[in-house]
């Protein structure tokens, strides 16, 4: 009849709705990427080790990374409002931050750069996904490791 053929429309519809929820449920790695777990690790390890930086250079892709680190390293409200903030708008259109207080969402380049047009008086560190990438402005490189 006339209603069928609507009815089978919204039941793929629904169907394709649910295999799509039940396969991103099921994926450790789209539920990794979606969780952005690089900047809980990052926000952990500010918190125990970044008290020192001047500038904390994060050469790491993702969304709102500023709210994580925020959130995660211990920032108080008061400082989230009065933090610095540059941003530019993505590819995508979204506002991504460039800067956010200390924070600098940069590649390691641009803070190599950035030290070197500097007076180089403050302590920088290149943090990764991985971990520390480098420091300007002493010898020691500390690791993600706990316990470090």
């Amino acid at each position: 009849g006339p209603g069928t053929w609507p009815a089978l429309i919204l039941l793929s519809i629904s169907t394709n709705g649910v295999w799509d929820v039940q396969r991103y449920l099921a994926s450790p790695t789209i539920h990794a990427q979606a969780a952005q777990p690089q900047f809980r690790i990052l926000g952990d390890w500010v918190r125990e080790h970044g008290a020192g930086y001047d500038r904390i250079y994060v050469a790491a892709d993702g969304l709102f990374g500023h709210l994580y680190l925020a959130a995660l390293s211990g920032m108080s409200a008061t400082e989230y409002r009065a933090a610095p903030r540059d941003s530019a708008v993505s590819g995508l259109g979204w506002d991504k931050h460039t800067r956010f207080g200390r924070f600098f969402f940069q590649p390691y380049k641009r803070a190599a750069e950035d030290w070197s047009a500097s007076p180089q008086t403050e302590k920088w560190i290149v943090l990764t996904a991985e971990g520390p990438l480098a420091e300007f402005g002493s010898t020691r490189l500390p690791s993600l490791a706990r316990g470090d």
